[in-house]
């Protein structure tokens, strides 16, 4: 959005100052305006699908940060704001999930095989 903001103002700027038959101007506000609400339609149906519900199963915070890897272009900076938030929120349970499966794949082992494991887990640690 900002680099679209960026050059249509340019444009505008180079045509304000040219005389023409026809307002220039004027046409080229009225695609820009046209461009920033088709922006805007696009940007509440990627709200609607990925911020609006919070997501809180594994597989679907998984499927959510693989969708939402690369970010549409037409995202405001707010969007993209809430976007980093749930962003980290997801990476903070789905880290806490990870720990979560060692610890109850731990606690299955044998008493024999979970010191083996602590001693795995223990020279990684040292290392």
């Amino acid at each position: 959005r900002y680099e679209f903001s960026r050059l249509s103002k340019e444009i505008i700027l180079e045509y304000e100052n040219i005389e023409n038959d026809f307002d220039a101007v004027s046409i080229i506000d009225n695609i820009v305006l046209d461009a920033v609400e088709a922006m805007n339609r696009q940007e509440l149906q990627w709200i609607t699908k990925y911020l609006d519900s919070q997501v809180s199963e594994k597989i679907a915070m998984m499927s959510w940060l693989k969708e939402t890897e690369l970010l549409p272009k037409y995202l405001s900076e707010d969007t993209v704001a809430r976007y980093v938030q749930e962003k980290n929120r997801i990476n903070k349970v789905l880290d806490t999930f990870a720990i979560d499966d060692i610890v109850f794949k731990f606690k299955q082992l044998k008493d024999v095989q979970q010191k083996e494991c602590l001693i795995k887990l223990n020279d990684i640690v040292i290392k």
